[in-house]
């Protein structure tokens, strides 16, 4: 058997080398041609350029795939058939010289037989809804590095102990990992929903929510390939820290031009600042954290669409007059709009110039009965100016042959599309005196609170649409739980054609001014699915338990740890921090690719890095970093989330810090304890915190 396996791989690696072989020749072959094509002939130009791109992706991705070409194998015999198919599972198909499939992409219909079906009597559905059933009678894990084949084992379910256990003792990377041959169950009945829904993931810490959420982008991008291109998925994430340690899984998954940004970066985008503004972060200031839960309120939408139906009536209920004579009446010009009403406000006003335009081209007998009748009493009025009026009337029923396209459209020039303006104007109409003069105060020094980038969005939808937005099939959210209710209404609309996966974890929802309070909050909007990832992959059971006793506390679910033991929990009391941070990392460093000092705040991280960086080298991450490169790094715990480490030390672990009955302290030291993955130090200067006594 075994020497069967390594024929088989054998046979694999062959093939890719002659496909490299292959690709590499035309590519050459490309290069060479493109050189000598006339600078006129662009549509020669234009497809060798294509054929290059598409030779030099098809190398880069068999080198990336041909250390281990497969990772499982499935034994199928459909009902149908007299012969049993044996299936090798991959991340990339590969098909021999004689069109057969030697390799299957693990997103194929079939493939899930691997991940879903245990062995016996089984089905699959095919991507047109139809079930194939069958015996599945083998499932096969293998070992391969470097192209060789290094071990083997037979089970019955992805969820067995021994397949799971390689992978949740490696150490961790600079990089979050691929997980295609270790999916479980219930993580694969995310990444294979439909598309064409809205989900809401929520996963405990070290659940793999993030994961399996890029590998559900990698599944919809393969499986509704016909219909979508990958520019029409995006990933949003809440830093951009975050965004590069996520940023290598779609590649590796066979995804490229998948759009990856921040929420601001996107924000900013869609409202195409002219001037270069200041977005403020959080501080320790209990008025501003009232000042952006009042902005982050459901209750600012109502406000918002208050201010727009009143802006709207200002623009609209306005009679179109030519000196002082009533040509198009405030009634009809209101009667025409509101046959435009789900248009965007600037949308609708070009109808509209162009609808009441065809009104006084269609109705001008009733218009200009209209207007005789307003010279009539004019003339009533004042018999002394009869002519002047009669001059008048034939002006303006002149209008109708010509020049009314020009009356109605300068009309409608008060029309002012300012975002900024509008938003001002709309503070200033706020009657909370403390929201509206702190942010009137920093919008006046270009300042911005996140929560106003919401709120922006939401004003500039409703005046300006969201037209370069609309070609998004699919929209993935990952750490939502910090999101307030506005800024998922900000999304919805911007994105209004897309289906959203929503991914994050209420208990480590560490902003005390916004964010979602319970899922069900922003059902209204999305219509939403809740699906449970209650299992923690990441830790150590020792280290789970340990932050279960905050789960515990707060009164919401634990996470479920799976089958990994490792050290205990180190509780200790220090008398010099820095120096004691010193031991620790030389105790670690020597087996362990990274190492994390968490501090409870930015100022802490500051103070303690001036001290530590005399010593040691160490890197500090903070909101400007945009790449972490593994090795040792000192940060806050706000930006650790979605992290993790081989080790965590994490400071003044005390009363002081983390106090028992601030909801937002013991949710950001469940945060910091679940970074870790094999190590945790818990460092105290006077006492434990008041959980751990």
């Amino acid at each position: 058997m075994l020497k069967e396996e390594i024929l088989y791989l054998e046979r694999v690696n062959n093939l890719i080398d002659k496909q490299l072989e292959h690709d590499k020749l035309q590519l050459e072959h490309y290069m060479e041609e493109i050189k000598i094509i006339p600078d006129d002939d662009e549509n020669k130009f234009s497809m060798t350029e294509k054929w290059i791109d598409l030779y030099l992706a098809s190398i880069a991705s068999l080198k990336r795939h041909k250390d281990k070409p497969y990772f499982a194998r499935i034994d199928f015999k459909d009902e149908t058939m007299k012969n049993k198919d044996q299936l090798y599972i991959g991340k990339l198909s590969m098909i021999d010289e004689n069109n057969d499939c030697v390799v299957i992409d693990w997103r194929t219909p079939i493939a899930n037989l691997y991940y879903d079906s245990s062995l016996g009597d089984t089905s699959y559905k095919t991507n047109d809804g139809s079930y194939i059933h069958g015996n599945l009678s083998l499932k096969r894990v293998y070992t391969i590095e470097n192209s060789k084949l290094l071990d083997y084992i037979d089970v019955h379910s992805t969820s067995d102990d021994e397949l799971l256990k390689p992978f949740l003792g490696v150490n961790a990377d600079n990089k979050i990992k691929n997980i295609v041959s270790s999916i479980q169950k219930e993580q694969n009945e995310i990444i294979r929903d439909s598309l064409y829904k809205n989900i809401v993931v929520q996963g405990v810490a070290g659940s793999g929510k993030t994961t399996v959420m890029l590998h559900r982008i990698a599944y919809l991008a393969y499986n509704y390939q016909d219909l979508f291109t990958t520019n029409q998925y995006l990933v949003l994430s809440p830093n951009n820290l975050f965004t590069d340690y996520i940023s290598s899984i779609l590649p590796d998954l066979e995804v490229d031009k998948v759009k990856q940004a921040t929420f601001e970066n996107i924000f900013k985008e869609y409202l195409n600042f002219k001037f270069n503004p200041t977005f403020l972060t959080r501080n320790k200031s209990n008025d501003y954290d009232y000042v952006s839960e009042y902005k982050s309120n459901k209750e600012m939408i109502n406000k918002i669409d208050n201010y727009y139906k009143k802006y709207e009536s200002k623009i609209i209920d306005r009679d179109i007059t030519y000196k002082d004579i009533v040509i198009i009446s405030k009634e009809d010009v209101r009667n025409t709009f509101t046959k435009n009403s789900n248009d965007p406000f600037e949308i609708k006003i070009k109808k509209l110039i162009n609808d009441l335009y065809s009104l006084t081209q269609e109705d001008s007998f009733r218009l200009i009965a209209n207007i005789n009748k307003q010279i009539n009493n004019l003339t009533i009025q004042n018999p002394s100016k009869r002519k002047e009026y009669l001059d008048l009337g034939y002006e303006s029923k002149q209008l109708f042959i010509k020049g009314m396209k020009e009356v109605i459209k300068n009309h409608f020039k008060v029309f002012d599309n300012n975002i900024y303006k509008l938003y001002v104007e709309f503070i200033s109409d706020l009657d909370n005196n403390s929201v509206k003069e702190a942010t009137l105060a920093n919008i006046d020094k270009k300042k911005f609170d996140y929560d106003d980038l919401a709120l922006l969005i939401y004003l500039k939808y409703l005046i300006n649409g969201s037209k370069n937005y609309d070609s998004y099939i699919s929209i993935s959210i990952d750490e939502a739980q910090d999101l307030g209710y506005t800024h998922f209404v900000a999304l919805k609309k911007l994105f209004r054609r897309a289906y959203f996966t929503i991914v994050g974890d209420l208990s480590q929802s560490i902003y005390a001014y916004r964010g979602i309070r319970h899922w069900d909050d922003i059902n209204n909007l999305f219509s939403n699915d809740i699906l449970y990832l209650s299992k923690s992959y990441r830790n150590t059971i020792e280290i789970m338990e340990y932050a279960n006793k905050i789960l515990e506390y707060l009164q919401v679910s634990k996470a479920t740890p799976v089958i990994r033991h490792g050290d205990e929990v180190n509780e200790i009391k220090y008398s010099n921090k820095a120096k004691t941070i010193l031991e620790r990392i030389n105790k670690y460093k020597e087996n362990h690719n990274s190492i994390a000092i968490i501090c409870k705040s930015k100022d802490e991280v500051d103070i303690l890095y001036k001290e530590l960086s005399k010593s040691i080298n160490l890197t500090k991450l903070d909101e400007t970093t945009l790449k972490y490169e593994g090795g040792l790094c000192i940060l806050p715990i706000y930006l650790s989330k979605g992290l993790e480490f081989d080790c965590v030390i994490l400071t003044d672990v005390d009363d002081t810090n983390y106090n028992k009955d601030n909801i937002l302290d013991m949710k950001l030291l469940y945060v910091g304890i679940t970074r870790a993955l094999h190590n945790l130090d818990i460092l105290y200067k006077e006492s434990k915190q008041e959980l751990y006594k």
